[in-house]
């Protein structure tokens, strides 16, 4: 006998399979303050800790997170490794989101745990023609 997966567990499969179609019935399926809390869902047995917006922004696909940033009401949820989504794009080296993030109001002036900045999060990784400092002046 098959198991029922829940509307979490089924939003984390069409993120990971970026099935927009997918994410777009369960999205219609429930009100906004369910979705806000599917964003801020923690994805089980990973050790990161990172959210179901984090997944959509690691993915790298801006209709993807578009999607869901239209219910988020907290662009600088932390992961386990206190990382944003606008750090997890920059990480990701993904400049369409890092716009999409910082045109919908993420901050640039949080630091991470241990105390880089993002444009030093941006050096770090990839970013060296420092284009994250374009996107932000």
């Amino acid at each position: 006998m098959g198991s029922i997966l829940s509307k979490e567990q089924l939003m984390i499969k069409a993120i990971e399979h970026q099935d927009i179609n997918a994410m777009k019935i369960l999205i219609n399926d429930l009100t906004r303050e369910q979705m806000n809390m599917m964003c801020k869902y923690i994805v089980p047995r990973n050790e990161y800790q990172y959210t179901i917006l984090h997944l959509a922004t690691w993915q790298n696909n801006p209709q993807l997170l578009n999607l869901l940033l239209d219910y988020a009401d907290d662009l600088e949820i932390r992961d386990g490794f206190g990382w944003t989504p606008l750090m997890t794009a920059i990480n990701r080296d993904s400049k369409e989101n890092v716009k999409i993030l910082l045109n919908r109001g993420a901050k640039i002036n949080c630091d991470f745990v241990q105390g880089m900045d993002l444009i030093a999060i941006a050096m770090a990784f990839h970013d060296t023609g420092m284009n994250i400092y374009i996107y932000i002046f």
